[in-house]
């Protein structure tokens, strides 16, 4: 279950609205358990049964990380899902490095999903803050 804040796009005022959606990950993190290994099929049938389920998102995988995640994607392309949106996983680009210029970005836009799901990693203030929340007092 993922449970989140948005704001609205379309909306004159930054608007914003809590939502609560099933978002499916185990296309991604579920694969990457000692002995699973999905094939391309594998995860075609999988995000097909998740679509008649009903699952909300589904994180189909990494596209820019190996040859096996930018099939599936390119497959999924033509796909007519019916109740889910298709998102991709990946990262923010390398310090230093343009969004043109970094492959994973590229393979982000190239995944042809309507949304993606960022892996970010937080500055050094935000993660002292954030550790000092949590820290024994």
């Amino acid at each position: 279950l993922f449970l989140g804040f948005g704001l609205c796009a379309t909306c004159d005022s930054a608007a914003v609205s809590i939502f609560s959606s099933i978002f499916f990950s185990t296309l991604c993190y579920g694969s990457q358990g000692e002995g699973i290994s999905l094939s391309v099929e594998d995860k075609l049938r999988i995000a097909a049964k998740l679509d008649e389920f009903g699952v909300a998102y589904i994180e189909g995988g990494w596209p820019g990380s190996n040859p096996k995640d930018a099939e599936f994607f390119a497959l999924m392309r033509d796909a007519q899902l019916e109740t889910s949106k298709l998102v991709a996983f990946g990262s923010t680009r390398y310090k230093n490095v343009t969004c043109n210029d970094d492959a994973n970005v590229q393979a982000l836009e190239a995944s042809g999903t309507p949304s993606v799901c960022l892996a970010l990693v937080p500055p050094d203030t935000f993660t002292q803050w954030a550790k000092s929340l949590i820290a024994p007092r």
